[in-house]
């Protein structure tokens, strides 16, 4: 028994010094240290990801039917966020975790959520049906792991899903997988990035293709990483800039529907929380400094509601102090929202996703530490329509 539990204490340590450091990384050392030609020989093979499915956490569908979140902005046309506010949902749900991923299926009206942990990573798939959580039961999953990048590919109607920390195999992952709605696929590319964790990702409906930069690898994320690449359903292609936003990891990504590219917001990397803007057309990055802008951060919670063009942006960690703000981005300039005395905390790594057809953002779970007691959230959080 003294076995187990130090062996319990060693994994749940190595998958901490992976990735809950990524933001809070103060190396000042040359940014070559962010060298792409890190060796991505680490595959992962299939054989290994298929037993850490768990199903004690599984919501029961009954359970959360007095719970239901009105649908009622879902096609209103006169939408004001600026109205809205944070309420608590009281249905069960995912258990206590942070740095999952969360995207929103369009074909089936569903917001999906992988992975994160509070320790352990999980390879838990979690489905939020706008009223309720159910726990997915794929056939096939990636290993359990925390920081992946994810998003929707809504012209192949696929979840994409790439690297992230994981203890089993242990380290950062560079492989590719893809959720159909009722399972995991492993993609197999030509050309791999380099395993990391904490990218920023976002998929550009016009060229139908999913971005990524960045993120981080090596033991706690000490190294920052600032390259761009591309991904068809097929294979990933680096991309060469002019021009791009220096290595960073835990960075805000998604796709603007109004300025129609991909905007990146702020990150952490080499001991600097910037809150610098930055837009990726498909050929080149370009910098940009609307007036105001939020504040520094990295781990924030944000997506977007590309029917009405606009965008949310939660919380995060500066470098100093766990956040709790929340602004809106409309494409050319920041409105800072509240403030929401007595709801919604400080916190980082907690993730969100609008749901398009209940016409409202869900968050779950997040971090937060006053140096004595660090607190891992199992909280599910709606921001929208006043009830």
């Amino acid at each position: 028994m003294k076995l187990k539990r130090i062996w319990f204490v060693v994994l749940l340590l190595l998958t901490l010094l992976l990735v809950m450091s990524a933001c809070d990384n103060t190396d000042d050392d040359d940014e070559d240290m962010a060298d792409d030609d890190i060796s991505d020989d680490d595959t992962i093979d299939d054989d290994t990801v298929d037993d850490d499915t768990t199903d004690d956490d599984t919501a029961d569908d009954d359970t959360a039917d007095d719970d239901t979140i009105d649908d009622d902005t879902a096609d209103d046309d006169t939408v004001d966020p600026t109205s809205w506010v944070w309420s608590l949902y009281e249905g069960e749900g995912p258990s206590k975790r942070v740095m999952g991923r969360m995207v929103y299926d369009t074909a089936d009206e569903t917001v999906i959520y992988f992975g994160g942990g509070s320790g352990f990573p999980n390879n838990e798939t979690w489905l939020w049906n706008g009223a309720q959580w159910t726990q997915a039961q794929p056939v096939n999953s990636p290993s359990g792991r925390m920081g992946s990048a994810m998003a929707y590919d809504h012209s192949r109607d696929r979840t994409v899903l790439f690297g992230g920390a994981s203890l089993i195999p242990y380290g950062h992952q560079d492989d590719t997988w893809e959720y159909d709605g009722a399972t995991w696929t492993k993609i197999n590319t030509p050309t791999t990035p380099p395993e990391r964790s904490e990218a920023g990702m976002a998929y550009d409906p016009d060229r139908e293709v999913i971005v990524m930069f960045g993120g981080c690898n090596g033991d706690a994320c000490a190294y920052d990483l600032g390259d761009t690449w591309e991904y068809d359903g097929t294979d990933w292609t680096p991309v060469v800039t002019v021009d791009a936003p220096f290595a960073r990891n835990g960075a805000t990504m998604f796709f603007d529907s109004v300025r129609r590219t991909v905007v990146l917001f702020a990150g952490a990397g080499y001991g600097k929380w910037p809150n610098d803007m930055w837009e990726y057309d498909g050929e080149n990055w370009a910098s940009f400094a609307p007036d105001p802008v939020p504040p520094g951060r990295c781990v924030a919670a944000a997506d977007c509601d590309d029917t009405h063009g606009f965008c949310l942006l939660f919380g995060g960690y500066s470098g100093m102090d766990y956040l709790g703000d929340t602004w809106l981005w409309d494409g050319a300039a920041w409105t800072e929202l509240g403030p929401f005395a007595g709801t919604i905390s400080d916190r980082s790594q907690s993730v969100m996703a609008f749901h398009e057809q209940a016409g409202h953002f869900v968050l779950h779970g997040g971090f937060w530490d006053s140096g004595f007691f660090p607190l891992f959230y199992d909280e599910t959080w709606i921001f929208g329509v006043p009830k």
